[in-house]
């Protein structure tokens, strides 16, 4: 099935909306839609939609981690080992939290799913023309 969107937005209004945050310095929630590909077993093509995600910047990269994982890597620092990182900058991709609001007007993380930036192809129902 095909969607038709009415409105079309550039990869750097896109991109603002992205990076979004209120007087507190949280970031604002928005939609994307993408599509999937995993580089490593060459599966794909499945459109995605999440319907409440921030952005995540490298500032959150331990939080983000269980406490055990956290512990690990603190562990392998303290050895001289580097762990291993995302190469963000290199692969095109970014981290986003997708979110579960809460009846107090809260949000809660679900989870955090890596999105390849020219695969995404609409934030808040707009298409993204590249």
């Amino acid at each position: 099935m095909e969607k038709i969107f009415s409105e079309t937005i550039s990869y750097e209004q896109a991109r603002a909306i992205m990076e979004l945050r209120n007087a507190h310095g949280v970031a604002k929630p928005f939609s994307i839609g993408f599509v999937t590909f995993n580089k490593t077993t060459g599966e794909g093509g499945d459109y995605m939609e999440l319907p409440l995600t921030v952005l995540l910047d490298n500032s959150m990269a331990l939080s983000k981690k269980s406490p055990k994982q956290n512990l690990k890597i603190e562990r392998e620092l303290e050895k001289g080992i580097t762990p291993k990182g995302p190469n963000h900058w290199v692969n095109q991709t970014k981290n986003f939290a997708v979110l579960v609001a809460n009846p107090d007007g809260s949000y809660d993380r679900e989870k955090i799913v890596k999105v390849h930036l020219r695969l995404i192809l609409t934030i808040n129902g707009k298409e993204i023309i590249w």
